[in-house]
């Protein structure tokens, strides 16, 4: 099955050790798939997806924003430094080819 679309979101782990912050932060891939859409070891079928937004915050130096996978169990948050709006456009594309 070949990925269709890419995007790169970020986890943000915080955590104090001997009076010190340290902010750790690492990144891994959401893939769109014909069928389904994949999350590390997770996988969504394309029928539980009901849709697919973003919100950008604005400014600063390091701006993150918000990727929403709106599903049958809620609303799953990922944040992302790079725009998703080819992910998101795939996906839509994705959904009014498959009705």
């Amino acid at each position: 099955m070949s990925v269709l679309a890419v995007q790169t979101c970020i986890e943000i782990t915080r955590t104090i050790d001997s009076n010190e912050e340290r902010i750790t932060e690492t990144s891994f891939h959401i893939e769109l798939h014909a069928h389904e859409v994949r999350i590390r070891d997770k996988r969504i079928a394309m029928s539980q997806i009901y849709d697919i937004s973003c919100h950008r915050k604005h400014g600063g130096s390091d701006p993150i924003g918000f990727l929403y996978l709106h599903t049958h169990r809620g609303v799953e948050t990922y944040f992302v430094r790079d725009n998703p709006a080819s992910f998101i456009h795939a996906y839509k594309k994705l959904k009014r080819e498959s009705r």
